[in-house]
């Protein structure tokens, strides 16, 4: 199994050198095995490909110890930058399953959403956030509600229910703990 692999990385990486002037690479997610993510994504960007697997570092409790832990953002699916021909030829390797379609045509996806992933995981990685409680008044840091101040009401797993009063109404919202932050003086 492991031999096809490397016949299939070493046609991929000659045909990537010689792309034709006339296809044009785009954006293209597919969907694979269970848990190959990560080495889909290596071998891949070995084999000289554009591909993206949007991964986020958590930390996780083993029996004896705490261990930091790099998962797939979207379990199952890789991103990758190919062309017509390339894409068909990363359908030979055994763990890619097969591309995600959209109205029975293989499904395109926007440059724009891959920066805007890019470009969101970069930050989400660096933030650390601290315990949140019902009850402090929290500041939203990112969305089209930055800046907006509020109170938490309720915490279900990594969302939190937010009151936020402005013209004299509540809105009850949504949101992910990494875009809200603590206000100082609010313990």
């Amino acid at each position: 199994m492991k031999t096809t692999s490397i016949i299939t990385l070493t046609q991929l990486a000659s045909t990537t050198t010689e792309r034709q002037k006339n296809e044009t690479p785009i954006w293209r997610a597919f969907y694979v095995k269970s848990r190959h993510e990560k080495a889909i994504r290596d071998r891949f960007l070995d084999a000289d490909f554009e591909v993206f697997c949007p991964t986020v570092i958590e930390k996780k409790r083993w029996a004896d110890r705490w261990k930091k832990v790099e998962r797939p953002v979207i379990p199952g699916y890789i991103l990758a930058f190919v062309t017509e021909k390339e894409r068909l030829l990363l359908l030979n390797d055994p763990a890619v399953l097969n591309t995600v379609r959209y109205l029975g045509k293989p499904a395109i996806v926007r440059s724009e959403e891959v920066e805007l992933m890019k470009t969101y995981l970069d930050k989400a990685v660096d933030v650390q956030s601290e315990p949140i409680k019902p009850g402090q008044r929290i500041q939203i840091s990112q969305g089209s509600l930055a800046g907006k101040i509020g109170e938490v009401e309720h915490i279900a797993g990594k969302e939190v229910f937010i009151r936020l009063e402005s013209l004299q109404l509540q809105l009850r919202i949504k949101i992910a703990v990494e875009d809200i932050e603590k206000i100082k003086d609010s313990e």
